[in-house]
Protein backbone atom coordinates (compact mmCIF):
# COMPACT_ATOMS: atom_id res chain seq x y z
CA UNK A 1 0.00 0.00 0.00
CA UNK A 2 2.87 2.42 0.70
CA UNK A 3 4.08 1.96 -2.89
CA UNK A 4 0.74 3.20 -4.20
CA UNK A 5 0.89 6.14 -1.82
CA UNK A 6 4.39 7.08 -3.06
CA UNK A 7 3.22 6.84 -6.66
CA UNK A 8 0.20 9.02 -5.89
CA UNK A 9 2.35 11.62 -4.14
CA UNK A 10 4.82 11.60 -7.02
CA UNK A 11 2.03 12.08 -9.56
CA UNK A 12 0.51 14.86 -7.45
CA UNK A 13 3.82 16.70 -7.38
CA UNK A 14 4.28 16.26 -11.13
CA UNK A 15 0.77 17.56 -11.76
CA UNK A 16 1.38 20.50 -9.44
CA UNK A 17 4.66 21.34 -11.21
CA UNK A 18 2.96 21.06 -14.59
CA UNK A 19 0.20 23.42 -13.48
CA UNK A 20 2.72 25.96 -12.22
CA UNK A 21 4.59 25.88 -15.54
CA UNK A 22 1.27 26.13 -17.36
CA UNK A 23 0.32 29.19 -15.33
CA UNK A 24 3.69 30.86 -15.92
CA UNK A 25 3.37 30.32 -19.66
CA UNK A 26 -0.06 31.95 -19.68
CA UNK A 27 1.15 34.84 -17.55
CA UNK A 28 4.09 35.29 -19.91
CA UNK A 29 1.67 35.43 -22.83
CA UNK A 30 -0.32 38.11 -21.04
CA UNK A 31 2.81 40.14 -20.37
CA UNK A 32 3.83 39.82 -24.02
CA UNK A 33 0.33 40.85 -25.08
CA UNK A 34 0.70 43.99 -23.01
CA UNK A 35 4.02 44.77 -24.68
CA UNK A 36 2.42 44.46 -28.08
CA UNK A 37 -0.02 47.21 -27.07
CA UNK A 38 2.85 49.65 -26.33
CA UNK A 39 2.19 49.12 -22.66
CA UNK A 40 4.54 50.77 -20.17
CA UNK A 41 4.66 48.66 -17.02
CA UNK A 42 6.45 51.35 -15.01
CA UNK A 43 3.85 53.99 -15.81
CA UNK A 44 1.07 51.59 -14.82
CA UNK A 45 2.78 50.92 -11.48
CA UNK A 46 3.29 54.65 -10.92
CA UNK A 47 -0.39 55.23 -11.72
CA UNK A 48 -1.43 52.63 -9.13
CA UNK A 49 0.96 54.05 -6.56
CA UNK A 50 -0.54 57.51 -7.05
CA UNK A 51 -4.10 56.14 -6.77
CA UNK A 52 -3.25 54.43 -3.48
CA UNK A 53 -1.10 57.26 -2.11
CA UNK A 54 1.99 55.08 -1.79
CA UNK A 55 5.48 56.37 -2.50
CA UNK A 56 7.76 54.50 -4.87
CA UNK A 57 10.24 54.11 -2.00
CA UNK A 58 7.61 52.35 0.12
CA UNK A 59 6.68 50.16 -2.84
CA UNK A 60 10.29 49.18 -3.57
CA UNK A 61 10.98 48.43 0.07
CA UNK A 62 7.83 46.32 0.48
CA UNK A 63 8.39 44.31 -2.70
CA UNK A 64 12.20 44.15 -2.44
CA UNK A 65 12.48 45.20 -6.07
CA UNK A 66 15.77 46.93 -6.91
CA UNK A 67 15.49 50.65 -7.60
CA UNK A 68 17.33 50.24 -10.93
CA UNK A 69 14.76 47.72 -12.14
CA UNK A 70 11.91 50.11 -11.34
CA UNK A 71 13.79 52.89 -13.14
CA UNK A 72 14.19 50.64 -16.19
CA UNK A 73 10.45 49.90 -16.20
CA UNK A 74 9.57 53.58 -16.09
CA UNK A 75 12.21 55.06 -18.36
CA UNK A 76 13.47 52.33 -20.65
CA UNK A 77 10.23 50.44 -21.29
CA UNK A 78 11.60 47.29 -19.67
CA UNK A 79 9.16 44.66 -18.51
CA UNK A 80 9.35 42.45 -15.43
CA UNK A 81 9.68 38.71 -15.50
CA UNK A 82 6.59 36.73 -14.59
CA UNK A 83 7.57 36.20 -10.96
CA UNK A 84 8.19 39.91 -10.43
CA UNK A 85 4.92 40.78 -12.18
CA UNK A 86 3.14 38.42 -9.80
CA UNK A 87 4.89 40.06 -6.82
CA UNK A 88 3.81 43.53 -8.01
CA UNK A 89 0.24 42.34 -8.60
CA UNK A 90 0.16 40.80 -5.13
CA UNK A 91 1.36 44.10 -3.63
CA UNK A 92 -1.60 45.88 -5.22
CA UNK A 93 -3.93 43.00 -4.27
CA UNK A 94 -4.89 42.23 -7.86
CA UNK A 95 -4.20 39.67 -10.52
CA UNK A 96 -1.46 40.16 -13.10
CA UNK A 97 -4.19 40.57 -15.71
CA UNK A 98 -5.76 43.43 -13.76
CA UNK A 99 -2.34 44.99 -13.29
CA UNK A 100 -1.66 44.98 -17.00
CA UNK A 101 -5.17 45.66 -18.25
CA UNK A 102 -7.38 48.07 -16.38
CA UNK A 103 -10.29 46.25 -17.92
CA UNK A 104 -10.37 42.45 -17.84
CA UNK A 105 -13.24 41.92 -20.25
CA UNK A 106 -11.06 39.72 -22.48
CA UNK A 107 -12.46 36.16 -22.13
CA UNK A 108 -8.95 34.66 -22.31
CA UNK A 109 -7.88 36.79 -19.37
CA UNK A 110 -10.92 35.72 -17.38
CA UNK A 111 -10.12 32.06 -18.05
CA UNK A 112 -6.52 32.59 -16.97
CA UNK A 113 -7.69 34.30 -13.79
CA UNK A 114 -9.91 31.31 -12.96
CA UNK A 115 -6.97 28.96 -13.63
CA UNK A 116 -4.76 31.07 -11.39
CA UNK A 117 -7.29 30.83 -8.54
CA UNK A 118 -7.59 27.06 -9.02
CA UNK A 119 -3.82 26.68 -9.03
CA UNK A 120 -3.63 28.62 -5.78
CA UNK A 121 -6.23 26.26 -4.30
CA UNK A 122 -4.18 23.26 -5.44
CA UNK A 123 -1.07 24.81 -3.87
CA UNK A 124 -2.89 25.19 -0.56
CA UNK A 125 -4.10 21.59 -0.66
CA UNK A 126 -0.63 20.23 -1.49
CA UNK A 127 1.11 22.31 1.19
Amino acid sequence: MSTYYCIAVSLSRKLFNFLIVFLFVFLYIIVMKAIAKDFNFGLRVKELLNEKGISSTQFLKATEIPCQRFYDWCNKGAIPNVITAMKVAEFFNMSVEQLINKNTSDPLLEIIEVLQRKLNNIREICS
